[in-house]
């Protein structure tokens, strides 16, 4: 069902658009195309931890990033569990911004900066994006943005139980763990981006976290662990 929400603020263009992926063509929204000022592009992955979600739960957002920013914003639709289980979220993630770099004159004029932003889940593939691309030696990432990210794999670890949040409780968390991948897969860097071997040479990254969530310590750690490999790197308050 797709998610209500208030009509946002008027943007130069958008336009729903498809992007060939590894299993069929997938949903993206590109915001404020064309233009011959554009200083980059944002790639946007919405929340939903990997099983709910669409381009319609962030319209309102990315319509305010694009006109703040003058950055042409791609939203991109990526599948869900468990029709869909991990990798498919982090192949289409990934062929989103392939894709693109290698179309970058459909969405500017001359080559410009490539920025990833994700809340929660969709925090998660931005920055397992952001470690691939390093990886492959490209896409060349500009900048991460991780709202509140999932980043480790473990379930029953301490931290998951420091507290019974207002929302999304440890309970929860794991079903949708559950959806999207098998226990056995949850050391893989491409769903828990803090076990990969090296967070070395990594795009800077502004990191969010909300006190009264149980992904905090993901996001405060991961922050701890990418120190130095982020250049942009500032300690959590």
């Amino acid at each position: 069902m797709k998610a209500r929400q208030t009509a946002g603020t008027a943007v130069r263009a958008v336009k729903d658009d498809k992007i060939p992926g590894p299993g069929d063509d997938f949903a993206v929204r590109v915001y404020h195309r064309p233009a011959e000022d554009v200083p980059g592009v944002v790639f946007y992955f919405h929340g939903g931890v990997w099983t709910v979600g669409d381009l319609d739960l962030v319209d309102p957002t990315l319509r305010d990033v694009a006109n703040q920013t003058g950055c042409t914003v791609i939203s991109v639709d990526y599948r869900f569990a468990p029709e869909h289980r991990f990798p498919a979220a982090v192949d289409d993630a990934m062929a989103a911004v392939s894709w693109v770099a290698r179309h970058i004159e459909d969405f500017a004029t001359h080559k410009v900066p490539l920025m990833v932003i994700g809340d929660s889940a969709g925090a998660n593939l931005a920055a397992v994006v952001s470690l691939l691309s390093r990886d492959a030696g490209g896409p060349d990432i500009a900048l991460q943005i991780l709202l509140y990210p999932a980043t480790e794999g473990d379930i029953h670890a301490n931290a998951m139980h420091a507290f019974e949040p207002p929302f999304l409780v440890r309970e929860e968390i794991e079903w949708c763990f559950d959806q999207y991948i098998p226990a056995a897969q949850r050391g893989d860097p491409r769903f828990a981006p803090a076990e990969a071997t090296s967070h070395s040479s990594l795009p800077p990254a502004i990191i969010v976290t909300a006190e009264y969530d149980l992904l905090t310590t993901h996001g405060e750690n991961y922050a701890r662990t990418t120190a130095s490999g982020c250049s942009g790197y500032e300690p959590p308050l």
